[in-house]
Formats: C-alpha cells, sequence, structure tokens
C-alpha cells in the first residue's frame, strides 16, 4: 500500500495536518485532500460537481491558509465534501485550482470532525532536499 502524501500530529485541543508534494500544487493539493480525509470519510464521495477556485495572499503561508479556509467555507455553505483537487498553478502570492465533489448526504457519508479553520498557529512551508513540506494546525 502506497503511503499518503499527508498525515495527522498530536496538537492540544486542535489536530496538526503534515502535507508532502514534489511540487507546489501537489503541495496544496494534497493538504486540501489530507484536511478533507480528516474531515470526513471520502471513500463514497463521487466526486461530479466542479467548481474552478483563485486565491490570492501576501505570502505562501497565507496562500496556504486562505485555500484551505476558501474549502472549508465552500464545505460549510454550500455543503459539498470535496474529493478531488488539481492545483493548477501555484505562485507566490496566488493560486488556481479546480476541485470536485458531491453535495452531502448524511445517508452516504460520514462526517468525523467540525474543522472551523485553518490557522496560522505553529504553521510551515518549506522545501527540504526535492520535496515541499507543510504543516497546518486545524481549529476543530
Amino acid at each position: 500500500m502506497e503511503e499518503k502524501p499527508y498525515e495527522t500530529f498530536e496538537h492540544t485541543a486542535d489536530v496538526g495536518l503534515r502535507a508532502r508534494g514534489d511540487t507546489l500544487e501537489d503541495l496544496f493539493a494534497n493538504a486540501a485532500c489530507g484536511m478533507f480525509e480528516i474531515l470526513a470519510e471520502l471513500g463514497n464521495v463521487n466526486p461530479t460537481v466542479g467548481e474552478e477556485i483563485r486565491i490570492e495572499a501576501v505570502d505562501l503561508p497565507e496562500l496556504m491558509v486562505n485555500w484551505l479556509n476558501e474549502l472549508l467555507f465552500r464545505w460549510e455553505t454550500q455543503q459539498v465534501l470535496f474529493a478531488r483537487f488539481d492545483v493548477q498553478e501555484v505562485k507566490e502570492t496566488s493560486l488556481e485550482a479546480a476541485v470536485w465533489g458531491e453535495s452531502y448526504d448524511p445517508k452516504r457519508h460520514e462526517v468525523f470532525a467540525d474543522i472551523k479553520a485553518a490557522t496560522y498557529h505553529n504553521l510551515s512551508i518549506a522545501k527540504q532536499g526535492n520535496i515541499w513540506l507543510a504543516e497546518i494546525v486545524l481549529d476543530i
């Protein structure tokens, strides 16, 4: 079985998410997928509803927080569980992506956690060798 490109780590009263990727695009996509796997069981999600997302920020850390919080906002307001993330371009201050998911159906989808927000607490994004790594604390 292939290792997932994200994992959780212990954090007082919240949950930490550690993501990795060969590119910044992979890193941002993997962070989003990891966050949604913390939020809900994605195995039953049929990613048929697609949306384009464009995000801007002053730097990469803010871009990560804005990206994840935009996805959480769409979950909260549209009740769409996203399960597929195609981050097409990440620059220092902008991101373009397409995401796909499915409207939440309590008969088919199990929600595990109420994630309120991605935070700046102990946030880090760095390239180590050929791999991009990020650590994000999610407020639950």
